[in-house]
């Protein structure tokens, strides 16, 4: 079995310092602020919406920076379960009202279209039912 390395030493900083630069710990980042927009949409006006607001920037940031809309975890390496979760905290984060971020858009490859996937259409039909 391979011994666990701390994030912070596997990242080599951080994540906290990491707000402001596209280095890494979406996963860390991601979970934090999944964890503060629950708390923020059950409870508004809570002691840690001004750190929410600055997480859901980075994040957004972060994953606007990197190829094709996905942050890295750790340095070089890309995993998608951690970026839905910050996706997903973004999202949450701007309904609360939090910042006027909305989720990035995830850009699509070389050749596609949203009218080509009928991802744009199925999401509106979806989003038009609530």
């Amino acid at each position: 079995m391979v011994p666990a390395v701390p994030e912070a030493q596997r990242c080599q900083e951080p994540a906290l310092s990491t707000l402001g630069n596209h280095r890494g710990h979406v996963g860390y980042l991601g979970h934090l602020t999944l964890i503060l927009a629950v708390r923020e949409t059950s409870f508004p006006g809570g002691p840690h919406r001004a750190l929410l607001g600055k997480l859901t920037l980075a994040l957004a940031r972060k994953m606007e920076h990197g190829p094709c809309g996905l942050a890295e975890t750790y340095p070089g390496e890309l995993y998608v379960p951690d970026n839905a979760v910050a996706l997903a905290a973004v999202a949450l984060a701007a309904r609360a009202g939090v910042t006027a971020q909305a989720a990035p858009a995830l850009p699509l490859p070389l050749g596609l279209s949203p009218a080509a996937t009928g991802f744009a259409i199925a999401s509106a039909r979806r989003l038009s039912d609530t």
